[in-house]
């Protein structure tokens, strides 16, 4: 699914789309088990609240990568 408030690619020619899969969104499943943050490197993006929430609360927890942070 693309983003309405940015371009299809970035400046790398790199598609910019948010991957579900059977209603499931990827990107928040990877900031939550703590295998990715939530990082925009231009406009924020339409889900980066929700997915900074979730990269905090995975932080909280120590999971993943937030596990050395402990």
């Amino acid at each position: 699914m693309s983003d309405s408030t940015q371009d299809d690619v970035d400046t790398y020619g790199r598609w910019l789309r948010y991957v579900e899969v059977g209603g499931r969104d990827i990107g928040r499943a990877q900031i939550r088990s703590g295998a990715a943050v939530a990082r925009v490197s231009s406009d924020p993006v339409w889900r980066h609240a929700a997915y900074v929430q979730v990269e905090d609360q995975a932080r909280e927890r120590g999971a993943g990568m937030w596990t050395a942070c402990r």
